[in-house]
């Protein structure tokens, strides 16, 4: 697949699960911002819930934030 680096957006995505709660974050390396989501107790959500929330956020932050970019490529790696 070709694609152009210099319009395409760079966000990272994390689904953690600190201290039994869960939640989303993403780093948008583009913009040099961060977004975050609390999301609840690890008993109502799990790991794959929070990645994709994640996801869902990284998503948004494309829509509003990022006229002009192209594309996104993803990578989601989740372990219970």
């Amino acid at each position: 697949m070709q694609h152009d680096k210099s319009t395409a957006a760079i966000i990272y995505t994390d689904g953690p699960g600190i201290k039994g709660k869960m939640g989303a974050a993403i780093c948008d390396a583009t913009r040099n911002e961060t977004r975050h989501q609390h999301l609840g107790k690890g008993t109502n959500y799990n790991v794959f819930t929070a990645e994709l929330a994640a996801v869902q956020l990284a998503t948004e932050t494309l829509r509003d934030n990022h006229d002009g970019q192209n594309g996104a490529y993803t990578q989601t790696v989740s372990r219970p």
